[in-house]
C-alpha cells in the first residue's frame, strides 16, 4: 500500500481511494473494535505473554501488523517480528522502545511507512500496556 498525496493505492489489487480527510485512526479503530473474542476477564487482568496476546488481538493489533506468535500477517504497519532492529534503529533499548510505540507511537515512526496512522492506546492500564510489552519482546 502507498499513500501519495492523499490517495492511496493498493498494488497488486488495482485498488485506489481518495484519503483526502479521511481520518485513518478512526476508520482502523472502527473497523476492528470488537472485531476479536478475548478470554473473559483477559482485557482487565495484568498478566504475561498470555493476557498480552489476547490484548494484540482485541486492540486490532492484527490487523495492521505481521507477527508470528500472534498469527497475524497484516502490512499496513511495521512486521513486528522485527522489532528488535527498529528498535536498534531508533536507538533506544527493546522494551522502553515497544512501550513508547503503543502509547506514543508517533515518537517514533519506521521508515516507509507514514506518521500519523497508528492509534496510540495510552488509554491502556499499565498493566495491559506491560502485558504488550511482554507479549512482543518475548512472543507467545
Amino acid at each position: 500500500m502507498s499513500i501519495d498525496g492523499g490517495r492511496a493505492h493498493i498494488e497488486g489489487a488495482g485498488l485506489d481511494a481518495d484519503l483526502a480527510g479521511v481520518d485513518l485512526r478512526a476508520t482502523i479503530l472502527k473497523d476492528v473494535k470488537g472485531s476479536f473474542d478475548a478470554p473473559p476477564g483477559a482485557l482487565t487482568q495484568a498478566g504475561g505473554a498470555a493476557n498480552g496476546k489476547a490484548l494484540f488481538a482485541s486492540n486490532g493489533c492484527v490487523s495492521c501488523h505481521t507477527y508470528k506468535p500472534a498469527g497475524s500477517k497484516a502490512t499496513v504497519g511495521p512486521d513486528l517480528d522485527k522489532l528488535a532492529t527498529y528498535a536498534k534503529q531508533a536507538k533506544k533499548p527493546l522494551a522502553p522502545f515497544v512501550q513508547e510505540s503503543i502509547v506514543s507511537p508517533d515518537a517514533y515512526v519506521q521508515p516507509g511507512y507514514p506518521p500519523h496512522v497508528m492509534p496510540s492506546f495510552a488509554s491502556l492500564s499499565k498493566a495491559q500496556v506491560d502485558a504488550l510489552v511482554k507479549f512482543l519482546t518475548k512472543g507467545s
